[in-house]
């Protein structure tokens, strides 16, 4: 006869209860777990994270190595032709130039940011699928000289599991390579940011974001906690809605790790603990806050462009374009402006092709009108080595002209601006800087020489045709005498916004010597504050705002400047009218 008792008991035993080894996540439960977003670079000086979400997170112009570069979805990717493919996520610019770029005007400070994460994904982009562990590796260059004077680091490689989604970190002070000709706090501030994802051409590369972090604060941690009936070492995770785990920790003991979620972007994430035989996920999310993103709208690097010099000391604004603007060209024919209306188009004839605006009417005041912006498109691809370079000149005489230091010309039709002309970089030789009374003004769109196939097969982009849209110079915005100052804000987790507005003389959130304006309760959007200068110190400053949205805390200053104390007398300027 059967022992049927001893038969319930000794089954389950043998086969192993389900319970007897549980692992099981109780911290984050099921309520709401808001974390404090990591201090981010891009997110905190652009107001722009490099999500991927457009085309300025990375700087595509100068990616080596790669061929069909894409924005799609809030992925960026390419396919790698060489085993030395790169891309810029922060663009140092190039030396000798009039330096424009995003690393030239926010360089990183190394002593407050240390991590670059990203999720990345490698697959083979044709042929047999990828089997090997592909070598990612980061780069940072202090300036735009950097690659020929060898001002640059590098990290150790990491290698990336193929196939797959991934989200990986380089330490930048601890995962340093050893043969790096410089260390990362070597430097104060850096204005390149590098990553060569991996040693190989026909691979297919796609990047969901990318942070540089600075090194967490309590307040972006949380406790995880677990129970579990088996001891052992966990590794905790972090996963996202895709099901990609972000490794936070190994080799823990115990039943709780407090986690460092600063690397990782705002949104939902549920914890992951696991050991040998067993993985739990918790059943309750953590959110990262998103942090407000404020851009100022007014004042910006434009200046204040109702107010350009063509426009009311000539009578005749240089765009839309006409042959009015136009004193006298060089090195150009064919000129029309009916291609589009309202734009100055032309063929060059040689590689210094040049266009004088029209000043005949008065003299520019160069101590009153200091902003620059131009609109303009050169046919054909960019290439930097062979002309995809402008030039701004001026003087009191066209024999003896002021010449300025190159200025890239992006592909396409693209804007540049100079915040500033009298602190450009100039040519040496050059009579004299943006200053006083100056009779002519001049701009070289590029300095490409004729060739060959512009003889036997004409086109826009065989001869480098150019088009100008608009040429404007424009005094700083100026306090008359009050001011009304315009921003756009976006915070997806919080609808209501306060912000602060303060004027800085030096751009530094840091050293308390704003002056606070007032602060208003923002939404998303376009929103203005309107002051009054009085009892303000005449001066130059910069419009600083602190959104806070109860979490999260981002300061944002304008691009250019503005001017505090009474305006200019415009009738006696520069001289009797």
């Amino acid at each position: 006869m059967r022992d049927w008792k001893y038969l319930a008991i000794s089954i389950p035993a043998l086969l192993g209860s389900p319970v007897a080894f549980a692992l099981n996540v109780t911290q984050p439960d099921g309520g709401a777990h808001i974390v404090v977003a990591g201090d981010d670079y891009a997110t905190r000086q652009f107001s722009d994270p490099w999500d991927m979400n457009n085309a300025l997170d990375v700087a595509t112009a100068e990616s080596g190595g790669v061929t069909a570069q894409t924005f799609s979805g809030g992925i960026f990717s390419f396919n790698t032709t060489s085993a030395d493919a790169g891309f810029y996520a922060l663009n140092p610019g190039l030396g000798g130039t009039i330096n424009l770029s995003r690393g030239a005007a926010r360089p990183i400070v190394t002593s407050r940011y240390r991590y670059v994460t990203m999720k990345i994904r490698m697959t083979a982009a044709s042929g047999p699928a990828l089997t090997a562990q592909q070598p990612s590796q980061v780069f940072f260059l202090r300036d735009g000289e950097s690659s020929g004077n060898g001002t640059f680091g590098f990290t150790n490689f990491l290698n990336v599991t193929p196939n797959q989604w991934q989200i990986v970190t380089f330490d930048m002070i601890g995962n340093i390579h050893p043969n790096t000709p410089h260390t990362w706090t070597e430097y104060a501030q850096v204005g390149g940011l590098r990553i060569d994802p991996n040693a190989a051409a026909n691979v297919r590369v796609e990047i969901d974001w990318i942070r540089l972090t600075a090194p967490a604060v309590t307040s972006q941690k949380f406790t995880v906690s677990w129970s579990d009936t088996q001891s052992g070492t966990y590794t905790i995770g972090a996963v996202d809605a895709g099901g990609t785990v972000a490794t936070l920790a190994t080799g823990v003991t115990g039943t709780s790790f407090q986690a460092d979620l600063s690397k990782l972007p705002p949104g939902d994430w549920r914890i992951r603990v696991s050991r040998s035989g067993a993985t739990a996920d918790s059943v309750g999310l953590i959110h990262i806050n998103a942090p407000p993103l404020v851009e100022v709208t007014a004042p910006n690097v434009r200046g204040n462009q109702a107010d350009s010099y063509a426009a009311n000391d000539i009578g005749n604004a240089w765009g839309p374009m006409d042959a009015g603007d136009i004193l006298l060209t060089g090195g150009l024919t064919n000129i029309r402006y009916d291609n589009p209306v309202g734009t100055f188009y032309a063929r060059p004839t040689s590689g210094d092709p040049g266009l004088m605006l029209s000043t005949t009417r008065k003299a520019i005041d160069a101590d009153y009108y200091r902003s620059l912006c131009v609109t303009m498109q050169t046919f054909g691809p960019r290439d930097v080595g062979l002309g995809s370079v402008a030039r701004v000149f001026w003087g009191t005489s066209t024999t003896t002209m002021s010449t300025s230091k190159d200025i890239i010309v992006e592909e396409g039709v693209n804007e540049f601006c100079i915040e500033d002309l009298a602190a450009v970089a100039l040519e040496a030789g050059s009579p004299s800087p943006w200053v006083g009374q100056l009779a002519y003004f001049r701009l070289d769109p590029h300095e490409f020489a004729p060739t060959a196939s512009c003889t036997n097969t004409p086109s826009p982009e065989t001869c480098r045709d150019v088009r100008i849209y608009s040429v404007v110079l424009s005094p700083f915005a100026r306090t008359n005498p009050g001011y009304v100052v315009r921003w756009n804000l976006t915070d997806v987790d919080t609808p209501i916004v306060p912000v602060g507005i303060a004027l800085d003389p030096d751009r530094n959130p840091d050293n308390g010597n704003e002056i606070a304006l007032g602060t208003v309760n923002a939404t998303n959007g376009a929103g203005e504050f309107g002051f009054m200068s009085t009892g303000i110190p005449a001066g130059k400053y910069y419009v600083r705002l602190l959104a806070y949205d109860g979490v999260d805390g981002v300061t944002r200053h304008s691009d250019g400047p503005i001017i505090v104390g009474p305006p200019p007398d415009r009738i006696f300027r520069s001289s009797f009218e």
